[in-house]
């Protein structure tokens, strides 16, 4: 089937932020429609975005980048066949070293619409053309981490983690993990009630405050833990995504933890203690992506008890994910479409986890949009894990809610 229209569009993400919007029409006047996420916590090595700069938006506005598609990738593509693969390759390789003509977020928008477009070309679901492409013979759910506490760049507060997650476990079906995390999320708002905290919320829908430590805010945690599992029966893990890199002082070597300079060691003792208090299953740039020889550290004191996660420092790069992995520091990797240009690129990514034993989190972004790409995705290459955010705004929800009818579809098909 024919592209017959390529056309883009300057929108805006869940911070206002300027983004962009792709939309392909096929032979049989059949549209789909896109709009890609874009980070606030960016690892050094991930793609560019193509930014006009200047006064206007900020110099966020990316209309250069919405006119180069509009012109030159709709002149490539307009007339031929549908297709996904083959067109990342050429999309991938429009940016060079010293020229960016359509940086990361151009990229992958229309990358998400060819893919989305080539789903619908061959009438199979989405998720299913991104599991035929990963080599997944039988798809799973993702096991979902709920972000229900927003720190670091997410919030306009002094608490430097960026996000404190729950992990349900032990749950029969994503559905019922999707209602146990809903569960805990309307039990820690009433103690936030009872803590005379009040119900505010980061970028990715989980509460904020201005807590003491991280030790009150785990203390939280614990305490909404321990009433779910006396009344649903299920347990709840905690996951930690520190995103060191924000809060480290490259100059001394020193890393801003609650008002006090740490080193690495006493960063990783800290862990140390956290571990002995708490039931942490995973911990994600725990370290900055620099202090690589803390990484080595922290790994092998911490892997028997824990799961390290690399995010700034593999930044869903292949080359990145081999270093990390020769090098022995981390046991899984966050995989971001958008942190390289292609959805290609993030698949290869992904089938090169699997290879290597690795675990994955398909992760959105903090800018996110109402698209649920990201659900199939995660269906797509058989995450371990999802984080989409919290449940207090609509952008991170549909991403949940998409997990939902995909269960539901494969339960029906006899595929789950």
């Amino acid at each position: 089937m024919k592209i017959i229209d390529v056309h883009a569009l300057q929108t805006f993400n869940s911070r206002a932020e300027p983004t962009i919007s792709c939309f392909i029409t096929l032979e049989n006047k059949t549209t789909v429609s896109v709009c890609a996420p874009s980070g606030k916590s960016i690892g050094q090595h991930e793609a560019p975005i193509l930014r006009d700069g200047g006064d206007k938006l900020r110099g966020l506005g990316v209309t250069n980048a919405v006119d180069f598609i509009n012109k030159q990738v709709a002149a490539e593509l307009i007339g031929k066949e549908v297709g996904c693969v083959d067109y990342d390759k050429w999309l991938q390789a429009l940016d060079k070293d010293d020229t960016v003509l359509i940086g990361a977020q151009g990229a992958l928008v229309v990358s998400m619409a060819l893919y989305k477009a080539t789903a619908v070309a061959q009438d199979i679901p989405l998720y299913e053309l991104i599991a035929i492409l990963s080599q997944t013979d039988n798809v799973s759910l993702p096991l979902p981490m709920f972000n229900v506490i927003n720190g670091g760049l997410h919030a306009d507060t002094p608490f430097c983690v960026q996000e404190l997650l729950i992990i349900p476990s032990g749950c029969p079906s994503f559905t019922v993990a999707m209602e146990i995390g809903v569960e805990f999320f309307y039990a820690l708002q009433e103690l936030f009630k009872q803590k005379n905290k009040p119900l505010v919320y980061g970028d990715e829908g989980g509460l904020i405050a201005n807590f003491a430590s991280l030790y009150e805010a785990l203390d939280l945690l614990l305490a909404t833990i321990n009433q779910i599992e006396q009344r649903f029966g299920y347990y709840c893990m905690i996951g930690l995504d520190v995103a060191a890199t924000t809060f480290y002082d490259a100059n001394n070597e020193k890393y801003n933890w609650f008002g006090q300079q740490y080193s690495t060691d006493e960063l990783i003792d800290e862990y140390k203690q956290l571990i002995t208090r708490y039931p942490i299953y995973s911990i994600e740039d725990g370290l900055a992506e620099t202090d690589y020889a803390g990484w080595q550290k922290m790994h092998g004191l911490l892997e028997k008890h824990m799961h390290i996660f690399g995010d700034d420092l593999t930044v869903s790069s292949a080359d990145h994910i081999i270093n990390a992995y020769e090098q022995d520091v981390i046991d899984g990797v966050i995989i971001k479409p958008n942190q390289q240009k292609t959805v290609t690129q993030a698949i290869e990514s992904s089938l090169l986890c699997k290879q290597l034993n690795l675990s994955t989190i398909a992760s959105h972004r903090s800018g996110e949009t109402a698209d649920s790409f990201l659900a199939d995705f995660a269906v797509g290459i058989s995450a371990t894990f999802i984080k989409a955010g919290g449940f207090m705004h609509s952008e991170r929800l549909v991403k949940y809610n998409r997990l939902l009818k995909i269960e539901r579809d494969l339960v029906e098909d006899n595929n789950y």
